[in-house]
């Protein structure tokens, strides 16, 4: 019998909602593997650091809550408080459940279970490979702290399995360098992972049959954001841009913004003042497959982060056969093949941006199709995972 493995994050198992993109990949991982237990956090109170069965996606998955959702809410620093929670328990769950093999995406459990007394063997998936703290809201004392940053994921990557990288091969290449200069062993491998997507939602539809389903205008050009609202995101840059795109090329076009965050009611305000609400609507959150038919009902999907990973929700654009514009991020590369499914975008400049989402809209639907044939092989989450474990085991 195979020895069970325990994905562990700082995420709500209890009220498991699709959002981000490490939810995305946690789904995914969730879908793919068998023998999984569940390690983190639970909307209600519950008997802690003991196992309880839940049900993800009609799955039953074993499950270990360790605190309560709203003890993260009230903190900025919730990966290091989860990690702290779980440092209490780590000794009760090896003794009860066996833990031995280990996922996380999450740096700070990383940090803790690389460090431990046991020989846990971990896999560790590196979104983006950026400093996770540079682009919020602490970014000065994040720039302070980066050295202790870097020195232990350096000390901590190198005592891990296997290192999945989520980024393209030139980002994964610069910052092995950087990780390198803080004691990194020079035999450690970065594979790259892109975040797994499924394709079983996300897929070529048909763009008239998706508007009529949600009732959007057939005539429209419609633009479309998936995404977390917030400043990582750039949605400044894609609303600016936006507004200028409606005075100078097509006043009739539509910005549908899909997601929530911490600037939503700002930004909306913003819109509501400029009394362009009738062109720029947030939607909220939505299910995945709901997304999926917004995106296929959408003829150019934006995007403008500051940084990324390999974008899920790009990768879901792409393989709908949608075009996209975007700067340019990790993994831009691997999705994007320039003036055929898109375009990159190597300024926040909103005239540049507001010219690329025109000659998005004009894009040769053949070409945007063929691309999207191609690369759903890619980002095929069956072969990916089964490679990984193959290795991991």
């Amino acid at each position: 019998m195979k020895e069970s493995i325990f994905m562990i994050e700082p995420m709500n198992f209890a009220d498991f909602r699709s959002g981000s993109g490490s939810i995305a990949v946690a789904e995914s991982f969730i879908r793919n593997i068998d023998n999984l237990i569940l390690v983190g956090v639970s909307s209600v109170n519950e008997k802690w650091g003991n196992l309880k069965l839940i049900n993800i996606n009609n799955k039953e998955i074993p499950f270990i809550p360790i605190l309560k959702q709203n003890i993260l809410d009230r903190v900025p620093t919730k990966n290091f408080i989860f990690s702290l929670f779980l440092k209490k328990y780590i000794s009760d769950i090896v003794e009860k459940y066996g833990m031995k093999y280990i996922f996380t995406q999450c740096y700070s459990v990383l940090w803790l279970l690389a460090n431990s007394k046991y020989n846990f063997k971990i896999c560790y998936y590196y979104p983006g490979m950026e400093p996770p703290f540079l682009a919020g809201r602490y970014k000065n004392l994040g720039r302070i702290l980066l050295p202790f940053y870097y020195y232990m994921q350096s000390m901590s990557i190198n005592k891990a399995q296997i290192v999945l990288s989520a980024a393209s091969d030139k980002f994964i290449e610069y910052h092995r360098n950087i990780l390198l200069k803080y004691g990194l062993k020079k035999n450690i491998e970065f594979y790259k992972f892109p975040p797994p997507v499924n394709q079983y939602i996300f897929k070529i539809k048909d763009k008239k049959e998706a508007r009529i389903k949600l009732n959007l205008n057939q005539s429209d050009i419609i633009f479309i954001f998936v995404g977390r609202i917030e400043r990582v995101k750039g949605l400044d840059l894609i609303m600016n841009s936006f507004k200028l795109y409606i005075n100078k090329y097509d006043d009739k076009a539509k910005l549908l913004i899909i997601g929530d965050g911490s600037l939503r009611n700002k930004l909306e305000s913003v819109v509501n003042n400029e009394k362009i609400n009738d062109k720029i609507l947030f939607l909220g959150r939505k299910d995945p497959a709901d997304v999926s038919e917004y995106i296929s009902a959408s003829d150019v999907c934006l995007f403008a982060s500051y940084a990324e990973g390999f974008s899920v929700s790009m990768i879901e654009c792409v393989l709908s056969g949608r075009p996209c514009v975007t700067t340019y991020v990790s993994g831009v590369d691997d999705l994007i093949e320039v003036g055929k499914n898109g375009f990159i975008v190597n300024t926040r400049n909103i005239e540049e941006y507001a010219k690329y989402m025109y000659l998005a809209s004009n894009l040769k639907e053949e070409d945007i199709l063929e691309i999207s044939k191609k690369k759903c092989i890619l980002f095929d989450e069956k072969v990916l995972w089964k490679n990984v474990i193959r290795g991991f085991r």
